[in-house]
């Protein structure tokens, strides 16, 4: 069951003429993915224009600091470029708990950007390299076209690199290949280094606003992932103070000679 709600209209008609470019930034590892497509939302100001409702997400109800309940959605937004093609945003609340629950909304969301013509679709990730990278992160480029994948390994900016093998689980993984497969939208996967951590990580995030920037004549600023590197720095800082007194507190150990 999927349930579409439309908060605003859009000239999709226009929207077609521009072959848009679909950005894509499902919950997943960090929430690199995500952060980075909502730094787009809130730099360019992009429309919140619809919601999609899905019943293979999660069952329960999202409260807010102000009491107000929702379910989990998927948000679309849409910003009209000027200049060249239109960005059409895509984030989720959550990603299908089934793996038939994945495909499914991959499809459907696939299908959506075919009926908008869409150029390209750009989807954004995490990959946890075996042994953790602090600074020179690296994008790592992997899709279903060759031509795109080459456009981007040639960013002037970041580190990108192909990945050389692997799994990329979740719908960050098949939206690019399965919109090439089904419906023959030129697609990739851009994964940032990210650390092996339980918790956000918006420095992930900036490695690959950084690169679509420079590939998509862009000037997205970085204002939302520099609040969120802060709040992390500043929470880390809390937890090694917190472990060090629990530390300086602790009671000698004795032993015991029987």
């Amino acid at each position: 069951m999927i349930i579409i709600k439309d908060l605003q209209t859009i000239d999709v008609e226009k929207i077609k003429e521009k072959k848009p470019i679909i950005l894509v930034g499902m919950p997943g590892i960090s929430m690199v993915g995500r952060l980075a497509v909502l730094n787009f939302v809130k730099s360019l100001k992009a429309i919140e224009y619809r919601h999609i409702y899905y019943h293979d997400f999660p069952p329960h109800a999202i409260v807010n600091d102000n009491g107000q309940m929702s379910v989990p959605k998927v948000s679309l937004f849409y910003w009209m470029n000027e200049k060249s093609h239109d960005l059409i945003i895509i984030t989720a609340d959550y990603q299908p708990a089934s793996a038939l629950g994945i495909y499914e909304l991959s499809d459907f969301i696939c299908k959506y950007c075919s009926d908008l013509n869409a150029k390209w679709i750009l989807t954004l990730g995490a990959f946890v390299p075996e042994e953790p990278v602090i600074d020179n992160r690296k994008v790592y480029i992997s899709g279903s076209d060759k031509e795109l994948m080459d456009y981007f390994l040639n960013s002037e900016v970041g580190k990108t690199i192909i990945l050389n093998g692997g799994y990329i689980t979740g719908a960050n993984g098949i939206i690019p290949v399965w919109c090439n497969i089904q419906y023959n939208i030129p697609g990739i996967c851009l994964l940032a280094d990210t650390l092996p951590y339980p918790q956000i990580d918006p420095n992930a995030s900036k490695e690959l606003v950084l690169v679509l920037n420079n590939r998509l004549n862009l000037d997205v600023d970085m204002e939302f992932l520099e609040k969120r590197i802060r709040q992390v720095e500043i929470t880390n800082t809390n937890l090694k103070n917190l472990f060090d007194k629990r530390k300086s507190n602790r009671r000698p150990e004795t032993g015991y000679i029987g």
